[in-house]
């Protein structure tokens, strides 16, 4: 008998999985500020201290349990909006106003990793072994970016990657053509397509990369053409219903244009390959929120992809979440 969850109940393993997820776009904590949001069920605050360092904590203030993501940041430190105490980076307390010693309980902190763009946390009990390539985004001026909630798990979204039979179906073009082997070595998948109907009917070239299953990027080309993208998604879990989707879109198609004239092209253009992007994943989307996962699919032929990348992201699996822990005595 076939099990089968409904994918937007969340991943079909127990728990959430082992892996780097984006918290926020860098570009919405600016310095001294806060940023609140959940990933995996779990409370995270994200604070920019002034010297543009980016921390993540669990927000409970191990004083009396207020919330320090509703507090302020002070120099390197955070101070608790109800009883005014301080934490320095390290979570330690490190003023009481009133004159008392400080606290001995630290604040819990999350790992937490910047870099294209995004700010990336790990809230796993299990130690990262690798961190979100950075990529190089010097041939670009201009990225549009775009936040959603969706009923999707991460998984839904990875997998979409090397399902290329659901093209003609949802996104009336022909399945794409693998130009290279699919490769899985150690948290990466790397797939290498001919696209064409996917924006325009015109071959287009496209190196996909999935680092674990909470990033996606793509880098895309048309031959004999100077135009050139490279589309960053990232999804994370915020419950075992519901995922938020962080996409950042970068494209240009001209390479004498300068100045003010570029960046307005570049603009435009992004603009264009985004809206073309969205247009695509919101087929996609609607298909997530309503779909029965079966755990153990019955693949056909031209799907053998489909099953590696379920094998490989098994590495990904981890045990059933554990609620916050409550402040350290």
């Amino acid at each position: 008998m076939t099990a089968a969850v409904r994918s937007g109940n969340g991943d079909r393993h127990s728990g959430y999985d082992a892996t780097w997820f984006a918290a926020a776009h860098s570009k919405n904590l600016k310095h001294q500020q806060i940023v609140n949001t959940v990933v995996c069920e779990k409370k995270v605050t994200l604070y920019r201290t002034a010297d543009g360092v980016v921390h993540a904590i669990n927000p409970v203030c191990p004083h009396l349990g207020a919330s320090l993501g509703h507090g302020r940041v002070e120099g390197d430190n955070i101070r608790c909006p109800f009883h005014g105490l301080a934490f320095n980076p390290e979570g330690r307390c490190v003023e009481v106003p009133w004159g008392a010693p400080p606290i001995r309980p630290s604040v819990q902190h999350y790992r937490v990793h910047e870099n294209n763009g995004f700010i990336y946390v790990w809230v796993s009990e299990t130690e990262p072994a690798w961190t979100p390539l950075h990529l190089d985004r010097s041939p670009f001026t201009y990225a549009v970016t775009w936040e959603a909630t969706i009923s999707a798990s991460p998984r839904d979204m990875v997998e979409n990657a090397p399902d290329y039979q659901h093209f003609a179906a949802l996104h009336t073009m022909e399945a794409p053509r693998r130009t290279a082997p699919t490769v899985f070595e150690k948290h990466v998948m790397s797939i290498r397509l001919n696209a064409a109907g996917f924006w325009v009917n015109y071959p287009t070239l496209a190196s996909l990369n999935a680092e674990g299953t909470g990033l996606i990027h793509a880098h895309v080309t048309m031959p004999r053409t100077a135009f050139r993208l490279l589309e960053i998604v990232t999804q994370t879990p915020a419950d075992q219903g519901t995922s938020v989707l962080r996409v950042a879109t970068y494209a240009n198609a001209t390479t004498f244009l300068k100045g003010a004239a570029r960046k307005g092209a570049d603009r435009l253009v992004s603009h264009l390959a985004h809206w073309g992007a969205t247009h695509q994943m919101k087929r996609d989307i609607f298909i997530w929120a309503h779909r029965v996962y079966p755990e153990h699919a019955h693949l056909t032929k031209g799907e053998e992809d489909i099953a590696a990348l379920r094998r490989w992201m098994r590495q990904f699996d981890e045990a059933a979440p554990q609620p916050d822990p409550p402040p350290a005595a």
